[in-house]
């Protein structure tokens, strides 16, 4: 089976001689309009393939995404489920052990920080971030014809395939 790149260079190098007849520049072998047609007709073959392959990869791709959602959804619904079981020992067991043969529940105690968002003396506390470049808000002011420093607007060329 030839590969897509073949049939190109195969069409690339035909000269045309006539409405019905074509030659190949590599070999000199004279081609009829009927075989032209042919290997056009197996190039927009492959190029359909092609696409067709990119859909079939897209909707494989869409699917299982799908399966990981309902995963992820059901997962977090036996996390929270199982929080609110520990939740509900932890408030019934009021820091006493319990243990069976099957289970055992200990009580731990931990320390955390709780802050009330105010940030005065706590300069020494207070994580720097860097500056983050807005590529949207730059999009938008640069289609608005607002100069911006250092960026231009790039054209780019995708394809749909539908």
């Amino acid at each position: 089976m030839r590969k897509l790149y073949e049939i190109e260079q195969d069409i690339a190098n035909l000269i045309e001689l006539d409405a019905d007849r074509f030659v190949d520049g590599a070999t000199g072998e004279i081609i009829s309009k009927a075989d032209f047609d042919a290997l056009q007709m197996e190039w927009s073959q492959k190029v359909e393939g092609v696409a067709l392959g990119y859909k079939n990869e897209c909707s494989e791709a869409d699917a299982i995404k799908q399966e990981i959602d309902a995963l992820t959804e059901r997962m977090n619904r036996h996390k929270k489920r199982a929080e609110g079981y520990k939740s509900f020992l932890n408030m019934v067991l009021a820091g006493k052990k319990f243990e069976t043969a099957k289970c055992i529940v200990k009580p731990t105690k931990s320390k955390s920080v709780e802050w009330n968002g105010k940030t005065e003396g706590l300069e020494d506390y207070m994580i720097p971030q860097e500056p983050k470049f807005d590529k949207a808000q730059a999009r938008k002011d640069l289609l608005a014809g607002k100069e911006v420093p250092n960026c231009t607007l790039v054209e780019k060329t995708s394809v749909s395939i539908k």
